[in-house]
């Protein structure tokens, strides 16, 4: 019975644990990360956004915790080559993916160029937006007006960042000359610079 004690202990910590990883946040930034009582924030923001772990983390805890009551049960029930607990052959590692993982990325190579060459002009649709939310335009426009960008290249078949000021002040007359400049790749990533973005000092700063 005190084994089981310990291990109902264990579970406890262990949920401590969870707690550490999971209660932190993404959005803007320290001053809801303090009001919510977040433990702290998620720096970097693709990270954020597709992360999962809270789930899982807490339903990967909630499952451990019902192993030992499922353990304990079955030691009353019936006993398993004399041992009630201790022996499981379950419970034994069975895979080597941890060496794997660590062979994959200590022989991964970045092929910069293939990368480069990837870029799609489309990408930077959401900079078309960005720009006019800045000029105090509601996001929920200029989404639609981004697509609208997005539309006209498809149409004419100019790439994206390639399309006349002539041709985006016809979409949106309140675009201005410098909204050719939010179509350069490097300068969409650089104006990226809250907390957790993607300009280069930032992502320096996570490295």
């Amino acid at each position: 019975m005190l084994s089981y004690g310990f291990a109902f202990v264990s579970d406890l910590e262990r949920l401590g644990e969870v707690i550490k990883r999971v209660n932190r946040t993404s959005r803007d930034r320290d001053m809801i990360t303090k009001e919510l009582g977040f433990d702290c924030l998620i720096w970097n923001s693709m990270a954020s956004v597709s992360d999962r772990d809270f789930v899982s983390e807490t339903l990967q805890w909630a499952i451990a915790r019902q192993e030992w009551p499922c353990f304990w049960s079955h030691g009353w029930l019936d006993t398993q080559k004399a041992l009630p607990s201790t022996y499981k052959k379950d419970l034994q590692e069975v895979s080597d993916s941890i060496h794997i993982a660590n062979g994959v990325l200590a022989t991964l190579k970045v092929d910069g160029a293939m990368m480069k060459a990837a870029l799609d002009p489309f990408m930077l649709a959401t900079g078309a937006a960005d720009y006019l939310v800045r000029k105090g335009v509601p996001f929920r426009e200029t989404h639609h007006i981004s697509g609208q960008c997005v539309a006209k290249s498809e149409e004419t078949g100019i790439p994206m960042n390639e399309l006349s000021f002539e041709q985006l002040k016809a979409i949106d007359s309140r675009f201005e000359e410098g909204i050719t400049e939010t179509f350069v790749y490097e300068t969409s990533v650089e104006r990226r610079s809250a907390k957790g973005d993607t300009s280069k000092s930032l992502v320096l700063e996570q490295i």
